[in-house]
């Protein structure tokens, strides 16, 4: 009992550019790989 265990959380970046859109479904902006939606150990 009362043991610690350290474990380091990254945020990756994404595989893929994002973009985005105006309300004319034209491209507002790129984001060349973002950083991912969820965290990894």
């Amino acid at each position: 009992m009362g043991k610690l265990l350290q474990c380091p959380i990254v945020q990756p970046e994404g595989k893929f550019g994002a973009l985005e859109f105006n309300k004319e479904n034209l491209v507002k902006d790129f984001k060349e790989k973002p950083k991912g939606d969820g965290l990894m150990d």
